[in-house]
């Protein structure tokens, strides 16, 4: 992932899925981390956990310290 820099307007999240198609998802509104959606694509990010959601088949991760 990689995310757009805090001085654009609007934020936005650049994936590379495992079948190698590149999206760009725009950020919604969320009350709790980071949330980019578009069409049936959903990515939700809080603290060093991850959900990606697409046709309404999710697979998390977490980041290593």
């Amino acid at each position: 992932a990689r995310f757009s820099s805090p001085d654009q307007p609007d934020g936005f999240v650049d994936l590379t899925l495992a079948d190698g198609k590149a999206v760009t998802l725009p950020q919604a509104v969320s009350a709790d981390g980071g949330r980019y959606t578009k069409d049936d694509i959903e990515f939700w990010i809080k603290g060093n956990g991850a959900t990606l959601t697409i046709a309404g088949k999710a697979t998390t991760c977490e980041t290593k310290d």
